[in-house]
C-alpha cells in the first residue's frame, strides 16, 4: 500500500486507532512478530541482494500458510476466516533510523558483527491481532514454529521474533520507520500490506466482486478523509 498522500504522523495515529480499537471491541491479544530475510539470495550467475518488493510477498504468503490450514485455526479451518488475525505488516530494511549502533562500520563489518539481527537484514516487522478462539493454538505454535510456516514458503528466511504486544503506538512507529525516512528507490513500492485480503474471504464472484466494489469506495472515502485532516493540520500550524 502507498501512503504518499497521508502525512506521516496522521498515518501512524490512524493505524494505532484502528488497532486499539479491534483490541477494545474483539478482546484481540496484540503480538509483534518480526520476520528476517536473507540479504543476498543466490542465482545462477552467482548471488544478488535480495529484492524488497518480494519481502511483502513473502510475509503474505507465509500469513496464507498459516492461516489456511490447521497450525491456529484447528478443525474446519476453511469456515473460520473470522478467527484469522487481523495483521499489518511494514517493510523494513538495515539502517533505517539516524543514528545506529553499527553506525561507522562497513558493510561487511555490520553484517559479520550480528548476522540476523533486524538491524543488518531486510526484514518484515508486524502486529498480529490474535483471536481469544486462536490464542492458545498461537502461542503454542511460538516464534519456532512460526519460522518453520514462513520458511516452507521462502527458505529466504532466516530468523523470526515474537512478542507480547503493550505499547502499540510505539510498535507501529518503530515498524513504520521506512515509510518517514524512504530510500530513494523505494519512493514508489508498497511499504506495508494489511491482512487478510477481505477480497479471498467470500468463495462467490458475485460477492467477491461486491466486497471490492465497496472496499475500493471505503479507500477513496478514508484517502479523501485523509488529506482533509492533514489539510487542516497544516492551517493549523500556520495560523498558531
Amino acid at each position: 500500500m502507498n501512503h504518499s498522500y497521508l502525512k506521516y504522523e496522521t498515518f501512524v495515529r490512524l493505524v494505532t486507532k484502528h488497532i486499539k480499537d479491534e483490541i477494545n471491541e474483539y478482546g484481540v491479544s496484540p503480538y509483534f512478530f518480526t520476520v528476517t530475510y536473507k540479504p543476498y539470495e543466490k542465482l545462477i550467475h552467482g548471488a544478488d541482494p535480495i529484492h524488497a518488493k518480494s519481502l511483502l510477498k513473502s510475509f503474505e504468503n507465509g500469513y496464507a500458510r498459516l492461516t489456511n490450514g490447521k497450525y491456529i485455526l484447528g478443525n474446519n479451518y476453511q469456515r473460520k476466516h473470522h478467527l484469522k488475525p487481523v495483521t499489518w505488516a511494514w517493510l523494513d530494511y538495515p539502517f533505517t533510523k539516524w543514528k545506529r549502533t553499527t553506525d561507522g562500520l562497513t558493510g561487511f563489518q555490520k553484517m559479520k558483527l550480528n548476522r540476523g539481527h533486524p538491524e543488518t537484514t531486510p526484514h518484515v516487522h508486524s502486529i498480529m491481532l490474535i483471536h481469544p478462539n486462536t490464542l492458545e493454538r498461537f502461542e503454542t505454535l511460538g516464534a519456532i514454529g512460526l519460522k518453520k510456516v514462513f520458511r516452507k514458503v521462502d527458505p529466504r528466511v532466516m530468523t523470526t521474533d515474537l512478542q507480547v504486544e503493550t505499547d502499540v503506538k510505539t510498535r507501529v512507529k518503530y515498524s513504520s520507520a521506512l515509510m518517514k525516512y524512504p530510500r530513494p528507490e523505494l519512493q514508489d513500492q508498497d511499504l506495508y500490506i494489511v491482512l487478510p485480503d477481505p477480497d479471498v474471504i467470500y468463495k462467490s464472484k458475485t460477492e467477491r466482486h461486491r466486497e471490492s466494489d465497496r472496499l475500493k469506495a471505503d479507500r477513496q472515502e478514508r484517502k479523501r478523509l485523509d488529506e482533509m485532516v492533514a489539510r487542516r493540520e497544516i492551517e493549523w500550524k500556520k495560523c498558531a
